[in-house]
């Protein structure tokens, strides 16, 4: 009974499903059990194996066999593990390489995986927005990040409304490597409905790379109990490798 509850709750949290209490009473046992802990890691590393291959089908069909072992009453931990290996051993075969993925946990190089500068979401609109801002874009898109700032400073200075500008500055300083200015641009909209979202997400990172870790943690796990955040499992991952 313990190892089919265990089982549920590894779906889930797999499956970006746990929230508030039930994910945090989760990371607490993913910290204090290491035999869950590495069966977990092993999925993920599974899991990241299958998508970057396009295993797509495979990864419904794993699914389902382990569907059918967990209606069956068996011991589902145990069954699972040996798909995994057979899971492997046929992306193996079927790639012809040798699969490595390790699972770091320095925040680094966590930062280097997940960071890529926020896409133009703005110049497609560019009536909508003043000539400042557009010339903010321009050397933005153009990764010409130092000219970006100073647009985006100039725009702050305006009446205009401000949180694209924040972002996009707060991203232009990562890229510049001036984490503290990052940070703090990212501050004044975490709780923006239309860029909270994204300023969260770059926040957290820019706090990994800061080597706030505690406040980076903070962030993550806070991120992972938002249902329709759009960096929802990336963060939980990233959460997790820091454990």
């Amino acid at each position: 009974m313990e190892e089919n509850l265990d089982d549920q709750q590894v779906r889930k949290y797999l499956a970006g499903e746990l929230k508030g209490d039930e994910l945090t009473s989760f990371m607490e046992l993913l910290r204090t059990n290491e035999t869950l802990k590495s069966e977990v890691q092993g999925l993920q590393d599974l899991e990241l194996g299958l998508e970057s291959l396009g295993m797509d089908a495979f990864r419904d069909r794993l699914n389902q066999w382990e569907n059918q072992v967990e209606s069956k009453g068996r011991n589902v931990f145990n069954i699972r593990s040996l798909l995994s290996v057979a899971a492997v051993i046929v992306l193996l075969v079927a790639a012809g390489i040798f699969l490595f993925l390790p699972r770091s946990t320095d925040p680094d190089i966590l930062f280097t995986q997940y960071y890529s500068p926020y896409e133009d979401m703005l110049t497609s609109r560019a009536s909508e927005i003043d000539e400042v801002l557009q010339e903010g874009m321009f050397a933005y898109n153009s990764a010409d990040y130092a000219t970006a700032v100073k647009h985006f400073n100039n725009h702050l200075s305006t009446d205009s409304p401000r949180a694209a500008s924040w972002l996009y500055r707060g991203i232009s300083y990562l890229e510049l490597d001036d984490i503290d200015r990052a940070i703090e641009s990212f501050e004044n909209i975490l709780d923006h409905p239309l860029l909270g979202q994204q300023a969260q997400w770059y926040q957290a990172l820019a706090l990994l790379k800061a080597n706030r870790l505690e406040e980076g943690k903070s962030l993550l796990l806070e991120i992972g109990n938002l249902d329709d955040h759009y960096r929802l499992h990336d963060a939980i991952s990233i959460y997790q490798a820091l454990k």
